[in-house]
């Protein structure tokens, strides 16, 4: 009896933690898809969004000639969908692309909309947000913490390009989508489709950013179920083995010299519960120059709704006018 006990709890342990490590890849790899129409079902939703009854689409902030429009992701061939809309100058080049997070979807950030009309951005620059894969009106597909919308966003903007000539962008991304915009700049074979392309980018906004994929990945397990990180990383050991890529590769001072000559302002909130602060914190201290960024660290406001709370409405918004002065306008930088 006392061998089969010997054997048993190593055995009933290794299975627990085979498991639990099946369970954390599974975390990083695939997440709920929520569909628009489950929000527009939802109050609670809509009043997180900030978004009131009838509010459905850009209409809703003066928007009306938006179009819906439909596009592969490569090379994947994940259908995508997404509401463009038009520049009041025609001929423009320029667009804002404005890119959702994890587990969300394009609606989250509509109001932003509004905030691009009121600062005059859609005067000369179109605007397009799109639903990333397994989000909104796209496609059901995996998804690894950046790795994969980082393709979303490139086929974004080929499909700008090839529709309506646009080939200059500025990248507005909360939560993940900043973590994919740096791995744009970092993946070979997406700055190659770039470069291929034409296409270049002007500036970057990051609002509560995906700052450190691993650590994310055991705050939000902690959080969750309160077990020790020797438990968790089974996710991560697992992940490692069939991905293209390594989890600590997704770090904000590991990517950010891929990006270093562009001009980027960052919004983060002390408060948030989703990518924490301190994880933030730690992250920005490694970046050896930081002279293109423009840091705004927030006292109160919850993870990607900075803008939304009353306390920072006014001082996100001149702050975020100011970088667009300085640098829509400005040229590509090389």
């Amino acid at each position: 009896m006392k061998k089969r006990l010997l054997y048993g709890i190593p055995v009933s342990l290794a299975l627990i933690w085979l498991l639990l490590g099946f369970y954390g890849m599974h975390q990083i790899k695939h997440f709920e898809r929520l569909s628009l129409q489950a929000v527009l079902d939802s109050p609670e939703r809509m009043q997180s969004y900030g978004m009131q009854p009838g509010m459905t689409d850009p209409s809703a902030y003066g928007a009306t000639d938006f179009q819906t429009v439909h596009y592969v992701s490569t090379p994947d061939g994940v259908q995508l969908e997404a509401w463009y809309i038009p520049a009041v100058q025609k001929k423009t080049r320029d667009c804002v692309l404005i890119l959702h997070g994890r587990g969300t979807n394009r609606l989250k950030q509509m109001k932003m909309i509004g905030l691009l009309r009121e600062l005059g951005v859609h005067r000369d620059h179109c605007i397009l947000l799109p639903d990333l894969r397994n989000s909104g009106g796209s496609a059901e597909a995996e998804s690894s913490l950046g790795w994969d919308f980082a393709e979303d966003i490139v086929s974004s903007m080929e499909t700008l390009k090839q529709k309506w000539g646009h080939d200059r962008f500025v990248l507005y991304a909360f939560s993940t989508s900043a973590m994919a915009t740096g791995v744009l700049h970092y993946r070979p074979d997406l700055k190659e489709r770039m470069k291929a392309g034409g296409l270049a980018i002007k500036a970057l906004v990051f609002d509560s950013p995906l700052s450190n994929s691993e650590a994310n990945y055991y705050f939000l397990a902690h959080k969750k179920f309160g077990l020790p990180d020797f438990v968790m990383a089974g996710g991560i050991t697992f992940f490692g083995w069939q991905a293209p890529f390594r989890l600590d590769e997704l770090r904000l001072s590991h990517l950010y010299p891929a990006y270093q000559h562009l001009p980027l302002i960052i919004f983060q909130s002390q408060q948030d519960q989703t990518t924490p602060y301190s994880i933030f914190e730690h992250e920005y201290a490694q970046i050896k120059d930081p002279a293109h960024i423009q840091l705004h660290v927030f006292e109160a406001g919850d993870h990607v709704r900075i803008y939304q709370n009353p306390l920072n409405t006014a001082t996100y918004k001149s702050k975020l006018a100011a970088f667009f002065q300085a640098h829509l306008r400005a040229g590509v930088p090389q």
